[in-house]
């Protein structure tokens, strides 16, 4: 029997030719340069691609290393555009470094937008606090989710009546007690080609501010710090995370405040990066998945009104990469927001708006009823209503916001 199996390359450093962000950027190239008339680059290539000296004004070769700057010089010659995330001061007892730190929960977050992309993304840390002056950057190609926390309940019977109860206006909860909740807070660890201790090596998060790697292992457990990362993306991918997040928080507190006297659990956001492709065959999954509830959980109604919702969005004319935000309640996928990665974020519009369920588009559109935002009491005419203009009325709002992390 033969099995395939995905793998990324991986090669130690001679400290001579390239350093660790030498053999990182490498690690990223062998999986961007797939075309056979692609000559790929070697690693004293990557390193003298960085410029003419190093940061230090010294010659390249021998190396002492590249800095972020360098490394985003070098992803940009490849062909991508870099997006670099960096840390911020942040004043706390348990952190022993005075460097600008990236705290875990935000790493997850840029880690869960941007890997669908297929792209490892350039990872600069601090591995130990015990050696604080020691610098080092890895190739983060993957990583795990806690599993009992992204159960899907679709899979269960009961997956449509759980969403009715959370919607149905009885035990009241006040939203302002909630937070954003993101799916990518179930991220437990990374996985990075580290040439130092060799390919898919662990990264695990301990807390807010703290990793745990190999190196923490070898030097008294002490744990380390994210400083930087760098995803390179392609050039049409022009709206980033953070600007995209900020719209996400102001919909967030909308649509709770919309249904907070419905309102049962909080809302989770799943936000990230997708090809406009695989989001219409994930489309196609999903109607073909209620579909096989027919009869069981889902009604006739319901099923012609998932068709109405899905098979237009399927023709729909979209981007090359879209920013697709799906929002679960109850760990079920309630609906989509589909945003343009191709504008800046004071032009960037949504671009479709998926309500999955009767349940979640009617709870949506009684309680804008009773708001007085709509008075049509056609709900799949009023959807249209709620796509085109009222959803893209809050980016006022929306834009105002201030990234945070």
């Amino acid at each position: 029997m033969k099995i395939d199996i995905e793998a990324l390359a991986f090669q130690q450093q001679d400290k001579i030719l390239g350093a660790c962000a030498s053999i990182a950027i490498w690690s990223l190239l062998q999986k961007v340069c797939v075309s056979p008339n692609h000559q790929m680059s070697s690693v004293g290539q990557i390193t003298k691609r960085s410029g003419i000296v190093d940061a230090d004004g010294h010659r390249l070769i021998p190396t002492r290393g590249l800095d972020r700057k360098q490394i985003a010089t070098i992803v940009a010659s490849n062909g991508l555009q870099p997006e670099m995330i960096l840390g911020r001061k942040i004043e706390d007892p348990t952190i022993k470094t005075d460097k600008k730190i990236i705290t875990t929960y935000f790493l997850k977050k840029i880690v869960n937008a941007y890997y669908r992309l297929g792209i490892p993304m350039l990872l600069g840390f601090e591995p130990s606090s015990d050696e604080l002056d020691q610098l080092h950057a890895v190739a983060v190609c993957g990583h795990a989710n806690d599993i009992a926390t992204t159960e899907s309940i679709e899979e269960k019977r009961d997956f449509l009546s759980k969403l009715k109860k959370c919607l149905s206006g009885k035990n009241k909860v006040d939203p302002s007690k909630f937070e954003i909740s993101w799916k990518a807070d179930t991220i437990i660890k990374l996985y990075a080609h580290d040439d130092r201790w060799g390919p898919y090596s662990r990264i695990e998060f301990l807390d807010d501010y703290h990793l745990s790697s190999a190196w923490s292992f070898f030097d008294n457990k002490a744990p380390g710090y994210a400083l930087h990362l760098i995803v390179g993306t392609p050039s049409d991918i022009i709206t980033p995370y953070t600007d995209i997040e900020n719209i996400i928080i102001a919909l967030n507190d909308v649509i709770e405040s919309i249904l907070q006297d419905a309102l049962k659990e909080d809302l989770v956001w799943d936000l990230y990066v997708q090809k406009s492709s695989d989001f219409k065959e994930d489309l196609r999954d999903i109607y073909l998945t209620l579909k096989s509830k027919q009869g069981t959980v889902l009604s006739d109604k319901d099923i012609d009104y998932i068709q109405k919702i899905t098979f237009p969005s399927l023709s729909q004319s979209l981007p090359n990469y879209i920013w697709r935000a799906s929002c679960h309640i109850s760990q079920t996928l309630a609906f989509d927001i589909i945003l343009d990665t191709t504008t800046p974020v004071d032009h960037c519009t949504i671009l479709n708006f998926l309500p999955y369920y009767t349940t979640t588009n009617e709870a949506l559109l009684l309680a804008l009823q009773q708001r007085k935002l709509i008075y049509n009491s056609n709900a799949y005419r009023e959807l249209n209503y709620l796509k085109s203009s009222y959803i893209n009325n809050l980016f006022d709002r929306a834009t105002s916001y201030q990234s945070y992390y």
